[in-house]
């Protein structure tokens, strides 16, 4: 779906009718770049889709402000509807939690940022947060049959997907002191916690954390290392995740995938 911006208004114009709904997640991309501050790898979330069939704003999760859009970009730029899984969900949940606490600690997915140096964050301390799918062997969850049923899309099963999260802490004011970057990481790992239950609460299941035993650079800080299961769906039809909607009398029913209730 092609689209210009305002970047006054911050009216994200296509060039026919969107049939978008608040709370649809979107992927854009550009055939040279995209308005500022747009990223082509990112999941956005329509909002303000009733000012008219052609008009809408972009958020950065499924309930927060509008984006700022600071120029217009270059070339033709499009938009197209995506899938956000229930496990996307809860780290953008968590990513959300962080952005509106203002925490500075990085948070970052997949395996490859295990290996990366973030211990020369500046500040009086430092620390990141990992979500890894899969757990210490890969295994990526459990199927199970549908728990949810009479929907549409047709639950084909139940997906309870694994991640492992790592959260590494160090206190910089006390390089050798065990002690003060156990503090670091028993808070930062709290503040997940809180987010997890933010986002998706009754959704996950949280397993015992434990502690990474062997020093890390010479006792270079500390990591605290859980395991969450989420509930998710295979589905017999494309869907897209809107979040949690409340229900009108005079409005379709909307569900945490998107889904309606089958006739």
């Amino acid at each position: 779906m092609i689209f210009t911006v305002d970047e006054t208004t911050d009216l994200i114009t296509t060039a026919s009718s969107h049939g978008l709904k608040d709370g649809t997640p979107l992927r854009v991309s550009s055939t040279v770049k995209l308005p500022a501050p747009l990223e082509p790898g990112r999941v956005y979330f329509a909002r303000d889709t009733a000012t008219s069939a052609t008009e809408l704003r972009l958020a950065r999760w499924c309930d927060s402000a509008a984006i700022d859009l600071t120029d217009t970009g270059d070339g033709d730029h499009s938009l197209r509807t995506t899938r956000v899984s229930a496990l996307d969900a809860l780290y953008m949940g968590v990513e959300q939690h962080f952005f509106d606490e203002g925490l500075s600690e990085v948070l970052e997915w997949g395996r490859r940022a295990i290996t990366k140096q973030t211990n020369q964050q500046p500040g009086t301390r430092a620390g990141r947060v990992l979500f890894v799918p899969g757990d210490d062997t890969g295994k990526a969850g459990a199927f199970a049959p549908p728990r949810l049923v009479g929907m549409r899309p047709r639950t084909i099963a139940q997906w309870n997907e694994v991640a492992t999260i790592r959260v590494w802490g160090f206190d910089p004011t006390a390089p050798r002191d065990e002690r003060a970057h156990y503090r670091v990481v028993r808070e930062l790992f709290e503040q997940v916690v809180r987010g997890l239950r933010k986002t998706l609460p009754g959704t996950y299941l949280l397993s015992d954390p434990a502690w990474t035993t062997e020093p890390v650079e010479n006792v270079f800080g500390c990591e605290l290392v859980a395991r969450v299961t989420v509930e998710g769906r295979l589905l017999d039809a494309r869907s897209t995740f809107v979040g949690v909607t409340s229900v009108d009398v005079d409005s379709v029913m909307v569900f945490q995938d998107g889904d309606e209730p089958a006739p």
